[in-house]
């Protein structure tokens, strides 16, 4: 049985093989668990990104949406399951106002 890794604080130097990070200074690395909601979550909406505007793009998009929730949490100092319920309760409010 292997021990749990050591966990990635920020702002942590990590190595990481074959990254040359001297040709990009937009390079980002994200860190997620193995049992992140988020990453089945959005699967299905990278695959019709991909069929629609390319890998790249997708990529940008899904880093995007991951920045924006994790932003939120951290502001509003919540975890994951209170962000999917406060994201439901704005989805029902706007249906609500926009059905005659």
């Amino acid at each position: 049985m292997s021990a749990e890794p050591a966990p990635i604080v920020v702002g942590t130097r990590i190595s990481i093989p074959d990254v040359e990070w001297s040709r990009s200074r937009k390079t980002m690395v994200v860190a997620l668990h193995r049992q992140c909601p988020f990453c089945s979550q959005s699967a299905p909406f990278y695959k019709r990104l991909v069929e629609r505007r390319g890998r790249p793009k997708a990529k940008t998009a899904v880093a995007r949406k991951l920045l924006i929730r994790a932003f939120i949490m951290l502001r509003d100092e919540i975890d994951y399951a209170e962000f999917q319920r406060r994201a439901v309760a704005a989805r029902r409010a706007r249906q609500s106002t926009s059905t005659p």
